[in-house]
């Protein structure tokens, strides 16, 4: 009961960022648009095609809420000392990361639903049951990946910092991610091994498999974040200076 009074407090607060909301979801969906605007016509209706082409894009979108709707907000509840004033123990500090897990989730699931919305009715196309498929996968790879991504709201960084360090993050994996859809050999396949918005478009599409580096890699993250949510520090980083 705890943790649904907490979720839908810290899913209220993020609803009243309107900034966020519509950077989140239009900028995905104007780019959709923007690069298959001459393809309209041609693909009118085709489902199919939809669902192998917005892959990538609910990819973006969903990583954009691990770091900016989960992990920022966890910096910057510690970062104000919000959560000194209740959480005293590690029960309290899990009960504080799981809540906003679930609000962060919900919140990624409305801005995927909104996205392919509008995308299957600018090419006036019906979703089918691999269309709820790509949904019900997104949704499991957002926990795994907030979980997995948890260690980096631990980083004794500022909210300013931290919210720095995620925009030149976002914008290097949301590069790489598109230059990989063209040219995936060398540096750029290397770093798409562990490039988020890379992970989601390949466990998205059908029949595509994470390498085995990637996945060692992802279970030290979650192992590690594992950790830092039993001993997340409360304390804001400026008290400390």
């Amino acid at each position: 009961m705890a943790t649904l009074k907490m979720t839908i407090i810290f899913l209220m607060e993020q609803i009243r960022t309107p900034f966020s909301i519509i950077w989140t979801i239009m900028s995905p969906t104007v780019l959709f648009f923007f690069l298959h605007f001459n393809e309209i016509e041609r693909h009118f209706g085709d489902t199919s095609w939809l669902n192998n082409q917005i892959s990538w894009f609910v990819g973006y979108i969903s990583f954009s809420v691990v770091l900016f709707n989960y992990c920022l907000y966890l910096t910057g509840r510690r970062e104000s000392g919000f959560i000194a004033t209740f959480v005293h123990s590690m029960g309290g500090r899990l009960l504080f990361i799981r809540s906003q897990l679930m609000a962060s989730l919900i919140m990624s699931v409305l801005y995927v639903l909104f996205f392919i919305t509008v995308v299957f009715i600018g090419f006036q196309s019906l979703p089918d049951y691999q269309t709820a498929i790509l949904i019900l996968k997104s949704i499991c790879i957002n926990t795994m990946m907030m979980i997995s991504l948890t260690f980096m709201a631990s980083f004794r960084v500022t909210f300013q910092t931290a919210s720095t360090i995620y925009s030149v993050l976002i914008t290097v994996c949301m590069i790489l991610g598109i230059i990989s859809l063209k040219y995936n050999a060398g540096f750029v396949y290397w770093i798409n091994l562990v490039n988020p918005i890379a992970i989601y478009y390949t466990l998205l599409q059908p029949g595509m498999k994470l390498s085995l580096i990637t996945i060692f890699i992802y279970s030290l993250m979650f192992i590690v974040s594992l950790l830092s949510a039993l001993t997340f520090k409360t304390e804001p980083v400026w008290s400390s200076q």
